[in-house]
């Protein structure tokens, strides 16, 4: 990852969710950082889920499979989108969440799939929810929705979202796929 040294940049080191799944090996590896451009930052997202079936381990559930970010810089010009996609069978794209026009984002929190033993179906992260400049929470809506909400992680103050670092598991990894698991912030101070 390049760093501006024009900005304060910086990762920020607890995990979105801090949840433990069981086993610990259906957490994943830290993928690549995901940056918006210098001078922009994150202001809204999309999700993408697979289809809920229950606790039992056939069908196989994931939870959320897919996220875009949407980055503007400050005079409201979006610039481009960040995304990363599994694709897991059988998902679908959620609703388009944003911050109010001319806000961006602070803050995100990521709800992760209830924690069970290892004879039913282990869910990665199940839904996110962003936090506002102006203070407001905005989240995917997502039927059948189980599991624990974690922390919200939030940039000091005068700073925003300006990327993410997605934690997965490679689908096939065991017979029992959790997908995207966890996501730490990324800030950038204009």
């Amino acid at each position: 990852m390049t760093l501006d040294t024009a900005s304060d940049v910086y990762v920020m080191t607890n995990e979105l969710v801090g949840l433990p799944l069981t086993p610990p090996s259906l957490m994943g590896e830290w993928r690549t950082p995901l940056m918006c451009q210098t001078g922009s930052f994150i202001y809204g997202y999309l999700n993408w889920h697979d289809k809920y079936d229950g606790e039992s381990m056939e069908p196989d559930d994931c939870g959320v499979v897919g996220v875009e970010l949407l980055c503007r810089d400050l005079h409201g010009i979006s610039t481009h989108n960040l995304t990363h996609i599994i694709h897991y069978p059988g998902s679908y794209q959620g609703n388009l969440v944003t911050c109010p026009a001319g806000v961006l984002a602070t803050g995100l929190r990521g709800k992760q799939g209830a924690d069970r033993d290892s004879t039913l179906d282990q869910d990665g992260l199940i839904n996110l929810e962003i936090k506002c400049q102006d203070g407001s929470t905005y989240r995917s809506l997502r039927p059948s929705e189980h599991g624990t909400m974690g922390n919200t992680m939030e940039c000091s103050v005068g700073s925003y979202l300006c990327g993410v670092q997605i934690r997965e598991v490679t689908l096939g990894h065991s017979d029992d796929n959790t997908c995207i698991t966890d996501m730490a912030i990324i800030c950038c101070s204009p």
